[in-house]
């Protein structure tokens, strides 16, 4: 017959190996939030590079390159970046259909690089 004192220690080694195996997991999960965190900073950077090369070619963009040499984080960065672009996406249509202007192609760039895209 089967002592009380072994199934609760039974018990308990199962709990202890559920426990470190949940441990284990959750030292997994923080690793890939890592790696993830880290792949999502350098596309913003790569999609900052696209962006910047574009402005620093514009005369009317003087404003937000000095906005984005004064800010502190990547993020906020890329807004700027993306804010000053978006106000001035267009694109006309002719016979052949849709055709972007430069600032919508850029933003087109930084969505691919963003998301991981062709060439990447």
């Amino acid at each position: 017959m089967v002592e009380i004192s072994e199934i609760e220690q039974g018990i308990e080694d199962m709990l202890t190996r559920y426990n470190a195996s949940q441990r284990i997991v959750r030292r997994q999960e923080i690793m890939i939030n890592r790696q993830a965190r880290e792949i999502m900073r350098h596309r913003r950077s790569d999609a900052i590079d696209v962006a910047m090369d574009f402005l620093n070619n514009q005369s009317d963009a003087a404003e937000v390159v000095e906005e984005i040499r004064q800010a502190v984080d990547h993020e906020a960065i890329y807004k700027l970046a993306w804010n000053w672009l978006d106000n001035r996406a267009d694109a006309d249509c002719d016979q052949d259909g849709f055709i972007p202007n430069s600032e919508m192609i850029v933003m087109s760039e930084m969505q691919e690089i963003m998301k991981g895209g062709p060439g990447l």
